[in-house]
C-alpha cells in the first residue's frame, strides 16, 4: 500500500486505508479457497472413478478402485463444517477446473500419494497427516498454481504461501468429532489486530519524510536517490513500527523486517537494512521516541519467537520456483576468524608443493626441452601426390563468373552514313 502511494500520489489515508481493508479481505478468501481445495479434489477424484466405471469395456482396476481418498476423513469433516458452507454460499467460491486437474494430477504422481492409498490403515489420524503433509511438502512446488491464482485475485499474488500455513493450522484443529462446528479463524484475530494495522499505516505514512531524512544522513557510501524503493519503504515501516508500538521489543521488530527485505528486496538489501536501521534507532532512542524499556527482555522474546517457530511446520517452497528466491546470509570479512587463528586444516593450502620426501621439486623452466632421447618418434608423412597420378583426384576448376560491360566502357554503336553504302 505505501509503494502504492508513492507511486500514484494519493494523499488520501481514507482511501489508501480502504485499500489495505480491502487486500487484508482478499487474503482471507484465499484462505477459504485452500480449505475447499481437498474437497474439490475428492469431488474430481469422484468424477473420474463414475468415468472409468461407465467405459464400455473398464478394467479390473476402474470396476473396484481404491476408495481410500474420496473416503478421507477430514475431508467428510470439511465437507460438513457450517462456517465453510455458509462463507461458500455467500461468496460462491470455487475453483477453476483446469487447475484442480494440474493439482490433482500433481498429488496422484506423489510417493506419499501411493504410499497412503497402498497402506492398510483406516484411521482419522492417517488421513489428517496424508493431507497436512501434501499442503506442506508439495503444493507450494506447483507454479502453475501461483499464475493461475495471480490471474484471478492481483492481491493473491504474495499471499499464497501465508494462506496454505493458514489452512495446515486449521487442519490440525480437527479431531474427527467436531468438524461441524469448529470454528475457522477469522479475518482477524481481535480489534487490536485490525487496529495495529491501520495505526501502522497511519504512523508509515506520516512519518516517511522525517525518516527519509534519517536515511539520507546515514547513507554515507550510498547514494539515496538509487536505493531501491523497497528497501527505504521497509526503513521507514519498521521505524513507525517501534515508535508506535513500545511493548514491542526492538530485536524482533529488526528481525521481522530484515526478512521481509530478503522475500521483496534485492539479494544484498539486509545488508544496508540492517545497517541503516541500527543508526536510526540509536538517534531515535536518544530523541526518546522509542522508549529505553523497549532494548530490554530481548533474550526473552527471541527465545519466545524461536519457540513459535519450532512448533510451527513451515511450508516447504522450492528453490526453483517463480517465487522471489531468498538469497544466502554470507558472513561478512570482519566476523571470519584469522587465517593465524584458523586450524592447520582448514587454512587456504599453500601455493608450494612438496614431494612424498618433503622436498620442494625443481621448477621446470618453460623454454626446458626433454633430451633428444626423450623425444617422441615423428610419424610418417604421407607421400605426397604427383600431379599427373592417374588416381588422383582432378583438380576443380573454379567456374568464372563474367561481369556485366560497365555501360561506360561498352563501345557506343553510332548509326550508319550514308558514304558507307555503295551506291
Amino acid at each position: 500500500m505505501v509503494y502504492a502511494h508513492n507511486m500514484s500520489g494519493e494523499t488520501s489515508y481514507e482511501s489508501i486505508d480502504k485499500e489495505l481493508q480491502h487486500s487484508v479481505m482478499k487474503s482471507h478468501d484465499l484462505y477459504y479457497h485452500m480449505l475447499l481445495l481437498p474437497i474439490a479434489m475428492k469431488r474430481l477424484a469422484m468424477k473420474r472413478i463414475e468415468n472409468g466405471r461407465n467405459k464400455l469395456r473398464p478394467t479390473e482396476e476402474e470396476l473396484n478402485p481404491n476408495m481410500k481418498f474420496v473416503e478421507n476423513g477430514l475431508i467428510k469433516q470439511l465437507e460438513e463444517n457450517k462456517m465453510l458452507n455458509d462463507y461458500v454460499d455467500a461468496t460462491g467460491i470455487s475453483w477453476d477446473e483446469d487447475l484442480l486437474k494440474i493439482i490433482f494430477n500433481n498429488m496422484i504422481m506423489t510417493d506419499m500419494y501411493n504410499d497412503y492409498m497402498a497402506s492398510e490403515e483406516n484411521s482419522f489420524e492417517e488421513d489428517q497427516k496424508f493431507i497436512i503433509r501434501y499442503f506442506t511438502k508439495e503444493l507450494a512446488k506447483i507454479s502453475l498454481m501461483y499464475e493461475a491464482l495471480e490471474m484471478h485475485s492481483i492481491y493473491w499474488n504474495d499471499d499464497v504461501e501465508f494462506a496454505i500455513s493458514i489452512a495446515i493450522k486449521t487442519f490440525k484443529l480437527f479431531d474427527g468429532r467436531n468438524g461441524n462446528e469448529l470454528e475457522l479463524f477469522p479475518t482477524y484475530k481481535d480489534s487490536d489486530d485490525k487496529e495495529f494495522v491501520s495505526t501502522l499505516l497511519r504512523k508509515t505514512l506520516s512519518t516517511y519524510g522525517s525518516t527519509y531524512d534519517l536515511i539520507r544522513k546515514y547513507s554515507k557510501n550510498w547514494d539515496p536517490e538509487r536505493v531501491a524503493q523497497m528497501d527505504v519503504i521497509i526503513i521507514v515501516m519498521a521505524a513507525a513500527e517501534m515508535m508506535s508500538f513500545h511493548e514491542m521489543p526492538i530485536r524482533v521488530t529488526l528481525n521481522e523486517y530484515i526478512e521481509i527485505a530478503k522475500y521483496y528486496s534485492t539479494a544484498k538489501s539486509n545488508v544496508y537494512i540492517n545497517g541503516i536501521l541500527e543508526k536510526i534507532v540509536r538517534q531515535l532512542v536518544e530523541e526518546r521516541q522509542i522508549m529505553p524499556a523497549q532494548l530490554v527482555n530481548i533474550g526473552a522474546a527471541d527465545k519466545q519467537a524461536s519457540d513459535s517457530d519450532e512448533e510451527d511446520e513451515g511450508v516447504e517452497i522450492p528453490s526453483e520456483n517463480i517465487r522471489k528466491k531468498k538469497p544466502v546470509k554470507k558472513t561478512s570479512s570482519s566476523s571470519r576468524p584469522s587465517s593465524s587463528s584458523r586450524p592447520r586444516a582448514e587454512r587456504r593450502p599453500s601455493a608450494r608443493r612438496y614431494d612424498s620426501n618433503g622436498e620442494k621439486p625443481q621448477r621446470q623452466n618453460q623454454y626446458d626441452r626433454p633430451s633428444r632421447g626423450e623425444r617422441p618418434e615423428r610419424q610418417e608423412q604421407r607421400p605426397l601426390r604427383n600431379v599427373g597420378d592417374e588416381e588422383a583426384r582432378p583438380r576443380q576448376k573454379r567456374a568464372r563468373i563474367s561481369r556485366p560491360v560497365s555501360p561506360v566502357s561498352a563501345p557506343r554503336r553510332t548509326a550508319p552514313r550514308y558514304d558507307d553504302f555503295d551506291e
